[in-house]
This record gives structure tokens, sequence and C-alpha cells, in this order.
């Protein structure tokens, strides 16, 4: 978290802001820097570090310091167009209230939203589609590799009425044949991935006491079974949950039992 001096190596103006990522790249985004970028090019700006701060509230303070420090609202060679930290004392830590939220919410429906009786052509919605995957598939997507125990919906399940909602919304959609394809094949792929053919397989489970006594299942036999979600079920063997049996029956990995 740096406070920062860009300055235009052309006019000599300068321009001071905050930077909580420190991003070599980032020289500043008031609105008259902006256009001075967009005239002169970026490459015409050499950004500086006057000051490192532990905490983005000692970021806030620091930087207006440094901007009253050089009065840069009433200095003539600075860009700024006033002392005051932007998103700082004014607005750092406050919340709307609920009015307030209701107005802009409001102000932002009907004739005020932006594609009031506007749509994305066909061609549009596609591009848009495919953007969307390409940002969200392999490791760019934020659950990747995420499984079993990692992930956060480990042992939950969707209610009815929220796969009812999803099925709606997914109605109609349109996919481009690249899509349609890495669907089939991630389906195949699931298929075939079953049970000691799973790369995340990690054994059968017995039944140790209860109506199913010796009888050796996957996780996901023995919630249909018991009709609960196979996560749930797993819970069950990691001990977290059901410590007191399912049903009356407690079960264990194979690979446990001597």
């Amino acid at each position: 978290m740096i406070i920062y001096m860009t300055t235009n190596l052309v006019n000599g103006k300068k321009y001071i802001g905050r930077d909580s990522k420190n991003n070599p790249k980032y020289i500043g985004s008031g609105r008259l820097l902006k256009k001075a970028i967009k005239k002169y090019g970026k490459s015409s700006f050499k950004k500086e570090i006057l000051e490192v701060c532990s905490s983005y509230e000692e970021l806030i303070k620091r930087e207006e310091y440094w901007l009253n420090y050089y009065d840069v609202g009433n200095n003539p060679i600075f860009y700024n167009a006033n002392n005051c930290s932007n998103g700082g004392p004014l607005f750092f830590g406050r919340k709307h209230i609920e009015v307030t939220r209701k107005k802009m919410s409001e102000s932002r429906r009907g004739e005020g939203n932006v594609m009031w009786g506007k749509q994305h052509s066909q061609e549009t919605r596609i591009k848009i589609s495919e953007n969307l995957i390409g940002k969200m598939s392999g490791e760019k997507n934020p659950m990747y590799g995420k499984r079993g125990k990692d992930s956060p919906a480990f042992g939950r399940k969707h209610t009815q009425d929220t796969k009812r909602k999803i099925g709606e919304k997914l109605k109609g959609r349109i996919f481009t044949e690249e899509t349609k394809s890495r669907i089939s094949k991630t389906r195949i792929e699931r298929s075939i991935s079953k049970g000691e053919n799973n790369p995340n397989f990690k054994g059968y489970s017995v039944c140790i006491v209860g109506d199913y006594i010796g009888q050796r299942k996957t996780a996901t036999e023995w919630g249909k079974i018991l009709n609960m979600d196979s996560s749930g079920f797993r819970l069950h063997l990691y001990g977290k949950r059901y410590k007191k049996g399912i049903k009356g029956n407690f079960f264990k990995w194979e690979h446990e039992i001597k």
C-alpha cells in the first residue's frame, strides 16, 4: 500500500494518489490526469513512491496529508481537483441507509435502466457467453481444484425451490457448438469416472452397525439408500456430523476397518 506521485515529463505537472495494491503499471485515475495521459501517452509519465503504508486506514490518512501538504487543489502544477482523499474520510466505513439504497435501486429500474427498451443481438449474447466461459474456465475459475472437503458447498444441497429456479433460468439458453461439445465431453467424463475410476475415489464404506451391517458400497450408493446427499453421508465418515449414526446405522471407510 503506497502513496505515489505521478509526474508528466513533458510539462512537469503532477498527480498524487494512493495504490492499495502497489501496481507498478497503475499511474492514477483522476479526471484531468486521464485526459493528460490520453494526450501525451502513458510513456510520458513517471510514477514515484512518496510513502509506504501498512493499513487501508493509514493509507487514506496519509494520502490526505500529502494532498494538503502540497495544497494540490489550489496548486496549478497538480492534476488533482481538490485536497480530499476520494472515497476516504467522506465515505470510508459508512453505508447507505435503507431509504437511499431503495432510491438508488428504483432509479435503475424501468426507463432509468440503460438497457430499457433495448435488447442484445444474438451475436452479442453469444460473445458475452463465450467471454464469461473463457474467464471462468480451468485455473481461472476461483473454484478450480476445490473438491470434496475443500469445496464451500461440501455437505450442502439445493432446495427444491432453488433447483426449480436454476432450471427455469437455464431454459432457452443459447450455446455455441464449441460449448455444447465441452458440456457433452464433461458429461461423458463424469459418467466414466464413477466409483473406482474416479481420480478422487477414496474407497468404499462399510456398515459396521445397523440394518445394513457388512454391506460395502460407495458414498453415493449409501446416500441413495439412506435418502440423503452423498456429501452429507461423507460427513458421518469424517466424524463431523451424525456422531450418533444415521438412522441407527454406523459406517466406516473400508480401509479403516481392521
